[in-house]
């Protein structure tokens, strides 16, 4: 691996609700539809390798993993909005990135929020908005 360029996996819970057919276009050739809500929570610490589960998200980190076991992390979580022309979906998420302290972590939150981010930007574009920056804390373990 060439520095800079590692993976963590995280364990993660999603449930999607809503986006019904609004009523009264049940007919329609082109249907609006209710808001979707996407509920998401990271359910384990990190993982160095995957642990080859169907919920398992990848974060990027700058730092070897290996040389951090036992030692929390602090990954980057952006909550978004997206959509078409027939309805919207809140609360859709992105591992941004994992950081060694809360600092750097803070910092990357910051300039998403302060739209100075220099990276991809999923949470941007016609039918995309920011809804949050999460940090969460999470310890590096070896698969179990």
């Amino acid at each position: 691996m060439k520095d800079g360029d590692y993976s963590l996996f995280v364990d993660y819970y999603e449930m999607f609700s809503g986006g019904e057919i609004c009523s009264g276009d049940e007919d329609a050739s082109w249907p609006n539809y209710e808001p979707s809500h996407t509920e998401f929570k990271i359910t384990s610490d990190a993982f160095i390798v995957c642990p080859n589960k169907i919920y398992t998200a990848l974060v990027h980190c700058s730092f070897d993993p290996e040389e951090h076991i036992g030692k929390n992390i602090y990954v980057v979580v952006v909550r978004y909005q997206t959509g078409d022309s027939f309805g919207t979906s809140h609360g859709r998420w992105e591992m941004e990135g994992g950081y060694l302290t809360k600092e750097e972590a803070a910092k990357v939150k910051e300039s998403i929020n302060d739209n100075t981010y220099e990276g991809y930007k999923s949470w941007k574009g016609y039918f995309e908005a920011l809804e949050d920056v999460e940090i969460h804390e999470l310890k590096i373990v070896k698969e179990k």
